[in-house]
């Protein structure tokens, strides 16, 4: 989502600068052009609006076939919730809470070597790290397939089966 909104922008004319140290979450919501004390608002909407999209067309489309009741729907409704609050903590944690975290560690250091050397662990891209890249791609796996074997959690909002169109669309996502 974050790359498509910022492929829109550069063909808009709009000039980024980005920052390389940060996730792309954070570049996302970094590159929005509004004031920085509501950037992270707007960057927990453009994150929040697929996920809402779909659960919309979801209830929408399968209305009559949704089997759950009040709690199990709102349970989906406050765990989508984290696709507007995740980003926004992401992206305050990198731009603000690394940041006071280096100047408050260079303050009791002396040697311009440790400097550096902190300095490259706080600001160190955690998902450039191999062993980063193996979590992100096990735990994709492991959703993807706890996703596949619960036939009974899909059918009863309203999916039918992997031929479903919404099915595919929720693999998508």
């Amino acid at each position: 989502m974050g790359t498509i909104f910022r492929l829109l922008l550069r063909l808009l004319g709009c000039r980024l600068f980005e920052r390389p140290r940060l996730t792309p979450v954070s570049k996302t919501i970094d590159v929005i052009p509004s004031s920085k004390s509501i950037r992270w608002l707007w960057g927990g909407i453009l994150h929040l609006i697929p996920v809402a999209f779909g659960l919309a067309a979801l209830f929408v489309l399968r209305f009559n076939n949704v089997t759950y009741g009040r709690q199990e729907i709102f349970a989906l409704s406050s765990a989508a919730a984290w696709a507007f609050i995740g980003p926004a903590l992401i992206w305050y944690y990198e731009r603000y809470t690394l940041p006071i975290l280096y100047q408050n560690c260079a303050v009791s250091l002396v040697n311009a070597t440790e400097k550096r050397a902190v300095r490259s662990e706080i600001y160190a891209r955690t998902l450039g790290k191999t062993a980063s890249k193996i979590i992100v791609a096990c735990w994709m796996v492991m959703v993807l397939f706890t996703f596949a074997r619960s036939p009974n959690l899909t059918r009863k909002f309203g999916l039918h089966g992997y031929s479903d169109p919404l099915c595919l669309f929720s693999f998508v996502g």
